[in-house]
Formats: structure tokens, sequence, C-alpha cells
């Protein structure tokens, strides 16, 4: 199974494969007041369920065998995909530019 870099279809879910630089400056363009059109000066993001979980398969999770950017398997790299996500989301809010105190990002697997 080849993970595609944006988005990875497992079963109902999808997922974007935040392993690739590419993906993840998509990812931080989607912030800008442009897309958030009546938001305040203070954007705060929740970034729920940012690691991958298949509650319909065996593993509740992602393949292990599945293949993300360079073919590294998701086995290698389950916990680490939510600090991508994470990293993403922030360059976002800074690029942003209107953070006050710099960007604050929320999720189940960190509070950042």
């Amino acid at each position: 199974m080849r993970v595609s870099r944006v988005p990875f279809r497992a079963c109902s879910s999808s997922y974007l494969d935040v392993t690739s630089p590419e993906v993840r400056s998509w990812w931080a363009q989607q912030f800008t007041p442009d897309k958030y059109q009546g938001s305040t000066r203070h954007l705060y993001i929740w970034n729920d369920m940012n690691e991958p979980s298949v509650f319909n398969g065996p593993e509740i999770t992602m393949p292990k065998d599945a293949l993300h950017y360079q073919d590294r398997e998701h086995r290698d790299i389950h916990n680490i995909f939510g600090y991508y996500y994470h990293l993403a989301t922030a360059e976002g809010l800074i690029h942003r530019g209107k953070e006050v105190g710099g960007p604050h990002r929320t999720g189940r697997d960190a509070l950042t």
C-alpha cells in the first residue's frame, strides 16, 4: 500500500501525509486571514485526530506497512506524525503574522 502525498484515504478517513515538506507547506498556508474570513486577530487551533486512527482495521492505526514520503513505513513514523502536524500548524500561525506571544496549538497528542 502507498500513502499518497495529499490525502491518504484509509477506509472512511483521509489523512494528509505531513511527513512530506510539500504537504506541510500547503497545510501551513491554510491559516491565512483570507481563509478565515471574519476571524479575530488571535486564531486558536485544535488539531484533532492528528495521529492516524483506522478503527475498523486490525491494528487500530494506519497499516504499519503503509508507505509515506520517501518510502518510510508507517511503523517508523507513527509517533512523529503528530509532531509534524503541529509543526505545520505552528508555521501557518506564524505565517499568519498576527500571533502575539507565539502560536498556540492544542491536540490530543500534545499541548504546545
